[in-house]
C-alpha cells in the first residue's frame, strides 16, 4: 500500500510539471507570496504560489530549509555532516530574508544559509561576533575531499562541517537544474593556497559528465568553491556590508554564482550541499543558497557569475 501511495505521489508531481510546463515552478520557485503550494491560472499565465515566506531564521525543519531554496515539493530532506551522517539542527544553519545589507533573495522570500561558524549576519540575533565560532567539531570528509589544490599544501582534516541532503523526483520534461549561491570567507587573503582552505561542494548521486567526484560546484580550474577559486573577488566589498565579514579583519566573497547540471527525466536524484573548515576551526566561511530551478533545455555542469 505504501509503495502504491508513493508511486501515485511521484506520478502527480510529474503530471503537474508537464501540464503547466513551467520548469521554474514545479519543484522550484513559485511566483506569488502566499504560503500554499496550490496553482492558479489566468487566461494568459499559470502561477504557482511561493512556499518560503514566514519561515523563521531558526526553524529546525529541513523541509522548510528546502523551501528557502524555492523547492516546494520534495521526497525527503535532512541535515547531514560531510560524510552523509545525520546531524541535528544548530546555529550553523539559518533561513533568512537577507544576509547583511546587500544580499537579498534571488527568488522568493527566503534564502538558506550554511556556515562553518554561525549562520547569522552581524545584525541578527546569535551572530558570531568574531572571525571564528566553533560548530560541529572534527568531521569525516567525503571520499576524494578535501580536494587538493595544485601547488598548495594538502590537508585531510575537516571541522565544523554541515550540510543538507535533498532527494527529488526529476519532472518529465526537465533536462537539468540550476541554483544560485554566494560564498563568504575569512580565509582571504591570509590563508590563500595553504593547508587551511575551507571548501563548499554540491554533489549529485548521478555523477553527471563534467562533475568531479560527484561535485558540480567549482571554477574553470576545477577548484572547489573556497578562497582559492577564481571567483573570489575582493572588489565586491559592498556585498560584505553588515554580514559580519566586513567587521573583523580581511574577508572576501564570490558574489552571486549559478551552478547548473544535467538530469534524466523521471529519475530520482539526491543532492548534498556541504561546507567545512579545513585543518582547524578558525576563520569561518558561509554559503548562502537560493533560487533552485528546473531547466527544459540541454544543460551541462557549469558554475558562472550571475
Amino acid at each position: 500500500m505504501k509503495a502504491t501511495i508513493k508511486f501515485i505521489c511521484k506520478l502527480m508531481m510529474v503530471l503537474v510539471f508537464t501540464i503547466f510546463s513551467d520548469c521554474s515552478d514545479d519543484d522550484s520557485s513559485p511566483t506569488t507570496t502566499t504560503t500554499t503550494t496550490t496553482t492558479t491560472t489566468t487566461t494568459t499565465t499559470t502561477t504557482i504560489t511561493t512556499c518560503d515566506n514566514l519561515i523563521a531564521i531558526n526553524d529546525s525543519n529541513p523541509l522548510n530549509a528546502v523551501k528557502a531554496l524555492d523547492i516546494c515539493q520534495t521526497a525527503s530532506a535532512k541535515y547531514i555532516r560531510a560524510n552523509g551522517v545525520n546531524t541535528s539542527h544548530s546555529t550553523q544553519i539559518g533561513i533568512t530574508d537577507s544576509f547583511g545589507t546587500n544580499v537579498s533573495p534571488q527568488n522568493g522570500q527566503r534564502m538558506l544559509v550554511l556556515s562553518t561558524g554561525i549562520a547569522r549576519s552581524s545584525v541578527q540575533t546569535q551572530a558570531c561576533g568574531g572571525t571564528s565560532c566553533f560548530g560541529n567539531g572534527a568531521g569525516t570528509p567525503p571520499n576524494g575531499y578535501p580536494q587538493d589544490i595544485t601547488g598548495c599544501s594538502p590537508n585531510n582534516n575537516i571541522n565544523d562541517d554541515i550540510g543538507i541532503e535533498i532527494t527529488l523526483l526529476v519532472p518529465e520534461n526537465a533536462q537539468g537544474f540550476s541554483f544560485d549561491f554566494i560564498y563568504f570567507t575569512f580565509d582571504y587573503p591570509e590563508f590563500i593556497c595553504n593547508a587551511f582552505n575551507d571548501q563548499f561542494i554540491v554533489t549529485i548521486d548521478t555523477n553527471p559528465i563534467g562533475s568531479i567526484n560527484g561535485n558540480i560546484a567549482f571554477d574553470s580550474n576545477s577548484t572547489p568553491i573556497g578562497v582559492n577559486a577564481n571567483f573570489i573577488n575582493p572588489g565586491l566589498s559592498n556585498l560584505l556590508q553588515s554580514t559580519g565579514f566586513d567587521s573583523w579583519g580581511d574577508a572576501a566573497t564570490t558574489g552571486w554564482l549559478r551552478t547548473s547540471a544535467p538530469v534524466t527525466p523521471n529519475q530520482e536524484i539526491t543532492l548534498r550541499f556541504i561546507i567545512w573548515d579545513t585543518g582547524d576551526q578558525s576563520s569561518d566561511s558561509t554559503i548562502v543558497l537560493d533560487n533552485f530551478q528546473w531547466n527544459t533545455s540541454n544543460t551541462v555542469v557549469s558554475t558562472n557569475p550571475i
